[in-house]
């Protein structure tokens, strides 16, 4: 099995501008809804309509990637809604009207910017925007930081507020129960947003309720990818990132989905009919639950639930944790062995 190290957010850097961006767009080859760029020099991305308010961009650096292959961890239905597209491409920009949002790709050099009606909503920053390094599989992609964006999502992090505005994150699963401590950020304490915890959800959501060129909106983005993933939203701890926030990965694919929606609920309908809904739970979970690390056996367990009867505590379920495992690992595991 190959051995994939943490890399510390500090170590993730594309925004020291020293990495490759694409070259300029020659043209545009279309194959139904996905529109593929071809580059002056180099690889180019593909760009997928899912629906009238939601895109793909898919782009990997290494030379004849394929980039046919759909298979994903995450993905359940990219069948988000009915595509009309109007496309149209002039010299110096190829332009996608969905009815609901208009996408204008750059040629010289490569950016892509969305529009609702004349308002942009969500840019590239001007150049350096899609980077990499050749002969790596790494990536990342800058965008524009507007005045009074904000920036929320990311599932389980830490962090002292809710909204992730300046704040650099990683997504890398770890067992870091005292959020401080193996091989991860030991400043910050337990609320040090750059720690990796148990759960990552790599989708960022951009709400602005006032915004300086027109009305509110808001717009989601998804990054699926499988490796240990970054995101900077405009925290200058390292480097200036004044105006811009990127998001990146250390292998595989850039491949992110692009929600537009009238609002932050407009947003997750889309994001979970793409990633999978969650069914309705049996109704024995809607009762009183208490769990601990340390029940590892059937008389803590009895007594548990006695003292809470003994204090009129209502209590529907008890869980134990890993202690009836042999070593942690799963006893089924042992058990096929």
């Amino acid at each position: 099995m190959s051995s994939f190290n943490y890399v510390n957010v500090q170590n993730f850097t594309p925004n020291l501008g020293q990495w490759t961006s694409l070259a300029n767009v020659t043209g545009q080859g279309r194959n139904g809804d996905a529109f593929t760029l071809p580059m002056s020099s180099g690889p180019g991305p593909v760009i997928t309509f899912l629906s009238s308010s939601a895109f793909r961009v898919r782009f990997n650096p290494l030379p004849g990637a394929d980039l046919t292959n759909d298979i994903s961890c995450a993905v359940v239905d990219r069948n988000l809604g009915p595509v009309n597209l109007a496309v149209s491409e002039s010299p110096s920009a190829i332009e996608i009207d969905t009815g609901v949002i208009r996408v204008v790709i750059n040629k010289n050099p490569y950016a892509i910017s969305v529009f609702r009606g004349d308002q942009l909503i969500h840019a590239d920053t001007p150049a350096y925007n899609l980077v990499y390094i050749p002969g790596q599989q790494v990536i990342a992609n800058f965008k524009v930081y507007p005045a009074n964006a904000r920036y929320l999502g990311f599932g389980e992090k830490a962090g002292s507020q809710v909204l992730k505005n300046n704040f650099t994150m990683t997504c890398f699963n770890w067992d870091n129960y005292k959020y401080i401590e193996g091989g991860v950020p030991t400043t910050g304490g337990p609320l040090n947003p750059s720690e990796p915890l148990y759960c990552s959800v790599p989708l960022l959501i951009e709400t602005n309720p006032n915004p300086t060129n027109g009305g509110g909106y808001t717009y989601g983005l998804f990054l699926d990818n499988t490796a240990q993933s970054y995101f900077n939203l405009g925290a200058s701890d390292y480097s200036d990132m004044s105006g811009k926030y990127y998001f990146g990965a250390l292998y595989g694919d850039l491949d992110y989905y692009f929600f537009y929606g009238a609002d932050t609920a407009a947003v997750i309908e889309q994001y979970t009919k793409l990633t999978g809904r969650a069914p309705m739970p049996p109704r024995y979970v809607f009762g009183f639950h208490q769990g601990c690390y340390g029940y590892y056996d059937e008389e803590i367990l009895t007594q548990i639930a006695s003292r809470y009867r003994a204090a009129q505590i209502p209590i529907d379920g008890l869980h134990i944790d890993v202690d009836f495992q042999d070593n942690y690992p799963p006893l089924f595991f042992h058990q096929q062995q």
